[in-house]
């Protein structure tokens, strides 16, 4: 069995292994996929860890990171992201469509994972989890209000879950989530807060969770080559992400390509017979 070591955003050092197909069923387990919306990541993360070398500044006993309660989302999902990258390879071709009305055209597209941008966990947010604790601070100046919020683990994250369940999947309700005080409110809506905001203090409620969180960036940015559109897409761990032929228009491309090196490896094979018979029976 190959293995790697795995150094998460966090500081978290583990050892993590190549992915198989048999790992990927618990994307489509029925019963994981009722629990939460990270449950298959978390469950995937949990078969490909083979130990912890490190726990970083986290406080777990267990053998492994406990994925989907207070291990963060952003080492989760890196692991994930160089396990695949330790199986196949750095780079990821996939296939978009292009959003622009008048092109709608399918764009094959590359992304070198080794060049997403990775930002480590903060030494603030390092020391809050050694204490235990997972509350963040930031003062809004518009409203003069001071809110607390959680960094995005595995429990915050399925909360996000039922939020977006319940109120939609606009912006405001994911980030009201994150919340779980506001100074001086008893009883708060954090949506309705949220929905609320002054421009300005949401800006600065999102620089504050970003300085506090850790992870990949997963946003990066494609350009349709039949119409030069430049759109915006979201790195997703799916089946697809680690096997090519689970995208159908992938495995047709392939079984093209397959079938052009053999007409090749025929066509080179009838040239060479051809040039030692010209020679022979010269």
């Amino acid at each position: 069995m190959n293995t790697t070591e795995i150094t998460c955003p966090s500081g978290m050092i583990l050892e993590g292994r190549e992915v198989e197909i048999e790992d990927l069923k618990v994307f489509t387990d029925k019963r994981l996929a009722k629990q939460s919306v990270i449950t298959g990541e978390a469950a995937l993360a949990d078969k490909l860890c083979i130990k912890v070398l490190d726990r970083g500044p986290y406080l777990f006993t267990s053998s492994k990171p406990p994925w989907g309660q207070e291990a963060l989302y952003g080492d989760l999902f890196f692991f994930l992201v160089e396990c695949r990258v330790f199986t196949k390879g750095k780079n990821y071709d996939f296939d978009v469509q292009c959003p622009a009305r008048s092109c709608r055209e399918m764009v094959p597209w590359r992304l070198p994972l080794d060049k997403l941008h990775v930002q480590e966990l903060c030494e603030e947010s390092r020391e809050m989890l050694r204490r235990d604790e997972n509350s963040c601070r930031v003062d809004l100046t518009r409203c003069g209000k001071t809110v607390y919020f959680q960094l995005l683990d595995g429990r915050v994250h399925k909360r996000q879950r039922k939020y977006v369940e319940e109120y939609g999947d606009d912006i405001h309700v994911i980030y009201a989530a994150r919340l779980h005080k506001i100074e001086g409110d008893e009883r708060p809506d954090f949506v309705r807060f949220v929905a609320k905001l002054h421009p300005d203090d949401f800006d600065e409620l999102d620089d504050a969770i970003e300085d506090a969180d850790c992870g990949l960036d997963s946003a990066f940015d494609v350009q349709c080559h039949k119409c030069d559109t430049i759109f915006a897409d979201d790195l997703g761990i799916s089946p697809g992400f680690f096997i090519e032929s689970f995208s159908r228009r992938r495995k047709q491309k392939r079984r093209k390509e397959r079938a052009a090196r053999k007409r090749d490896s025929r066509g080179g094979s009838n040239s060479s017979d051809s040039t030692e018979s010209a020679t022979t029976n010269s």
